[in-house]
């Protein structure tokens, strides 16, 4: 990259200081330790080849939601996705973060397992520096204190919740209960009761895919979505006046205090997909999880997507 580029990126991670010193319990993870010491070098290098197939998830409708078992699934409702959308074939890899990042937070190590142990803002700053290497332009940005996501970013953010279980169903219905197979043992090595045989994360792409090409969307880590949790957001929706809710990523934007993520039950981001850890019911392609946006957990890792304009 020429030296413009490498400015222009370094304006595009101006929070190492507003998120390090948020005075947050428990402490969550310090973004400085982890990127700064490649950040520069990665940069002026060439860019890193990607190891993941982007994914077209055409524009159309679908019904979302589950059971009335847990109250923020339900009920279903008809969503209109106005926009197509790229979405990765499988979460980011260990193999791929090392490209950004100057240690690997994984609990389980291996080049071709997924990165975990990520809190939502690394993810988001993982996107932004993809989106430069590629020459996109970024979605995210840190100023003031505040988090800012434009929607009409051409680069790579996370998918949000909605992207995320028209994805997983691709164009199935309700025919199929996990994403690639009503068959948990062919798409995940969770077990009905919870955890996996061998109690870890999986390799990448080692179960059937789904319908659309997509890997691990089921039982391997659950996956950061670009929304905040709202548990009444179904309720709402359904309440509309119209008979399907219109969906449109490009026109998305929103902005969260970092001042207001100071305890692990501020500022929960949702989590799509079930992990190693959940059992049969809570690795269904409609069940929601959450995740306060500043703690990494073994349980969560990054699936990218990308507007299409």
């Amino acid at each position: 990259m020429d030296q413009q580029n490498i400015t222009q990126s370094m304006e595009a991670f101006p929070f190492v200081s507003a998120v390090s010193s948020a005075p947050v319990k428990n402490e969550p993870v310090s973004l400085g330790t982890r990127y700064v010491a490649n950040l520069v070098k990665n940069l002026e290098s060439k860019k890193p080849e990607k190891d993941f197939k982007e994914i077209i998830c055409p524009k159309g409708s679908f019904e979302m939601g589950g059971p009335n078992h847990y109250d923020s699934q339900a009920p279903r409702h008809w969503i209109e996705l106005k926009q197509s959308f790229v979405l990765a074939d499988s979460m980011v890899s260990q193999s791929m973060w090392k490209n950004f990042a100057s240690e690997n937070p994984s609990n389980w190590i291996g080049l071709d397992l997924p990165v975990e142990r990520v809190s939502w803002v690394e993810a988001i700053l993982f996107c932004n520096f993809l989106s430069i290497c590629e020459g996109y332009d970024t979605c995210y940005e840190i100023k003031g204190g505040n988090i800012h996501f434009d929607g009409s970013a051409n680069g790579y953010r996370l998918p949000f919740e909605i992207e995320w279980e028209y994805a997983a169903r691709a164009g199935t219905g309700f025919e199929t209960q996990f994403s690639g197979s009503n068959e948990l043992s062919e798409v995940s090595s969770t077990s009905a009761i919870g955890l996996s045989k061998d109690i870890r994360t999986r390799v990448l792409r080692s179960r059937k895919p789904n319908a659309w090409g997509i890997y691990d969307m089921t039982g391997n880590l659950n996956e950061w979505c670009n929304d905040l949790f709202d548990h009444e957001s179904y309720h709402k929706r359904n309440k509309s006046s119209e008979r399907c809710f219109s969906f449109d990523a490009k026109s998305a934007s929103f902005s969260i205090p970092l001042a207001d993520c100071r305890d692990f039950s501020d500022k929960k981001m949702v989590v799509r997909g079930g992990s190693w850890y959940n059992s049969h019911d809570f690795s269904k392609v409609y069940t929601r999880h959450f995740q306060n946006l500043l703690y990494p957990s073994s349980m969560v890792g990054i699936r990218l997507a990308r507007t299409i304009f």
